[in-house]
């Protein structure tokens, strides 16, 4: 259940999740390219939070794109 504690919830995170700083995120992708995995799907679940999914378009795409 939800306990509303924000650090609670991520821990209980499983390892498959990709959470922290844009940092943090491009090391764990970084690592799964090295680890054979060529294509991953990012999905941001606050559709409301238009500012987080700039960021992600912004900062963290741009590391991590093949292209």
């Amino acid at each position: 259940g939800e306990t509303g504690d924000p650090r609670s919830w991520l821990d209980g995170l499983g390892e498959e999740w990709l959470v922290g700083t844009i940092a943090e995120v491009v090391d764990r992708l970084g690592a799964l390219s090295d680890a054979g995995v060529d294509r991953v799907m990012l999905q941001h679940q606050d559709h409301s939070d238009v500012e987080m999914v700039r960021l992600l378009g912004k900062e963290l795409a741009p590391r991590v794109s093949a292209g």
